[in-house]
């Protein structure tokens, strides 16, 4: 295998194929290649593409693409088929999600699974807070322990 940063990798439930995200040229992207190896990267996405999964059912590549315009990301899936020579099919669209709300991607780990009927997603929901208002003042309350002392004296 070569040196090259492989994030976000999922091996296939009998192991013999690693799909892993990497950063090339400037945009990340899905590829699939032999596990342990060796075997040329097979690249998956087209536009990018981030966190990929393995249906359990098998065959198939589940990953999430680059947020739209309104604020949606997409999931995206790509048959595989290991050969020889492997390929991937054409990514479609599987579903879209708000990137706010859940957590299909994170780096450099998955928070997102494929659940094992092949139909559901398991993933993180994020619960957003409202932060706190920042501070704006601080007492300074010179000799405290003494002050404390005299209004509560010890037993």
């Amino acid at each position: 295998m070569s040196s090259e940063e492989l994030w976000a990798s999922s091996l296939t439930p009998h192991g013999r194929w690693l799909a892993y995200m990497a950063r090339r040229p400037g945009q990340w992207q899905v590829y699939v290649r032999p596990s342990p190896g060796p075997g040329a990267p097979v690249p998956v996405s087209v536009d990018g593409g981030k966190n990929p999964a393995w249906n359990p059912r098998g065959g198939e590549l589940v990953s999430s693409s680059a947020q739209t315009r309104d604020g949606t990301s997409l999931a995206m899936a790509a048959d595989f088929f290991p050969g020889p020579p492997p390929r991937a099919g054409t990514p479609r669209r599987r579903f879209e999600f708000d990137a706010g709300t859940l957590q299909f991607r994170c780096e450099p780990v998955r928070c997102c699974d494929v659940a094992a009927d092949g139909q559901r997603f398991c993933t993180v929901e994020r619960k957003l807070t409202a932060f706190p208002a920042p501070v704006s003042h601080v007492n300074y309350v010179p000799n405290w322990f003494d002050e404390l002392r005299a209004k509560v004296p010890p037993r």
